[in-house]
């Protein structure tokens, strides 16, 4: 059970870390959010990792809520 514990502590701010940066992709926080915001939390994730992220990542993530949106109207959904 201790060792249980101790992992659980070690593990779960990694976890929280992981939530606090990608949580604003959640389809819920996307509903509930202004496209200014959605950008301003694409380029604080963009620069917390460069490299994985483009210089585009922003303007590409509000394209493809655009085009999902689009295609739920089309579609009636």
């Amino acid at each position: 059970i201790d060792k249980i514990k101790v992992q659980i502590k070690t593990r779960f701010p990694g976890m929280e870390s992981v939530k606090n940066h990608f949580s604003f992709l959640e389809p819920r926080n996307i509903i509930n959010s202004s496209a200014k915001n959605i950008m301003e939390n694409c380029l604080k994730l963009r620069e917390k990792d460069p490299e994985v992220f483009s210089d585009r990542f922003d303007i590409q993530f509000i394209q493809v809520i655009i085009i999902h949106y689009l295609n739920m109207i089309s579609l009636k959904i």
